[in-house]
């Protein structure tokens, strides 16, 4: 965002003229080569690549410097709180409750039912299993994306070759579907979502975690490798036991669990040392 094409091994400033002059930064979320900010007044600005469409500026022109994000059309008169970048797509949670996205959309990770790109904002199907509910926050990975409604619930919608859309199939889907509720999540309350490449993970307010998808690299933490296509426990009976998770962040293959003693635990792919652990295993 710095207006060159230049690789930099220190940081350097993204371009605070043009779309950003005079905004504060609210909260910020990057994509495989694109990055995008949501502003104080609810705009959202974009920079990167945008081969599909995923600065949602109306164009499929990379940008090297911030452009603004359509706000006329699904977005018009409407106020973001919540950003979240996929692989090549982006997600918008508005303050009314209702869900945007642009970008690619071959699995259907747009939600509107489609699977053509978009590079202005389209509205998240609202019907269906999102009918009557107010979406509390949003997560997007590779090319699937989790949303949280203020009732508890979780619904997904987009790639599910490994399962991660968390509905006990590996069908894709271009619409929300609610995740299986019955099981591990019975009873549970659902705090902070993460998706990594093709699995997804759940902190719980009680500290738990819930996990689903892809399991080849072990990121589903429950101890084994086999795919898992409705949400199952991650293992708290090792490093977790009696500690109680406050935070959580995936990867594309692996994961981040912090404390609330302040300790730091991972799970997952770790051939070039991700888990942080000593070891490449």
């Amino acid at each position: 965002g710095n207006n060159t094409t230049t690789s930099s091994s220190v940081p350097v400033a993204v371009t605070a003229s043009g779309v950003l002059s005079g905004k504060t930064i609210q909260s910020i979320s990057v994509g495989s080569s694109h990055s995008l900010a949501l502003c104080a007044d609810g705009t959202v600005a974009a920079w990167g690549r945008n081969d599909f469409g995923q600065l949602g500026n109306n164009s499929t022109a990379s940008s090297s410097v911030p452009v603004a994000v359509a706000q006329s059309g699904v977005l018009g008169g409407k106020t973001v709180v919540a950003i979240s970048a996929g692989f090549n797509h982006s997600l918008a949670l508005c303050s009314d409750g209702t869900l945007a996205a642009w970008g690619y959309n071959l699995y259907g990770q747009l939600g509107n039912g489609s699977t053509t790109s978009s590079s202005v904002p389209v509205a998240v199907t609202a019907s269906g299993v999102l009918s009557g509910k107010v979406v509390t926050s949003v997560v997007a990975g590779y090319y699937h994306n989790l949303a949280l409604c203020a009732d508890g619930t979780v619904v997904a919608w987009g790639r599910n070759n490994s399962g991660q859309l968390g509905n006990n199939s590996i069908v894709d889907s271009s619409v929300p579907v609610n995740i299986t509720s019955s099981g591990t999540l019975n009873g549970r309350s659902p705090t902070t979502l993460a998706a990594g490449s093709d699995h997804s993970l759940i902190l719980c307010l009680d500290g738990s975690l819930v996990s689903w998808g892809k399991n080849a690299n072990g990121q589903l933490g429950d101890g084994s490798t086999t795919n898992r296509l409705i949400p199952g426990d991650v293992d708290a009976t090792d490093v977790l036991a009696g500690r109680i998770v406050t935070n959580i962040s995936a990867g594309g293959f692996h994961n981040l669990a912090a404390c609330s003693d302040g300790t730091l635990v991972a799970f997952g792919r770790n051939s070039s040392g991700q888990l942080g652990n000593g070891s490449t295993s």
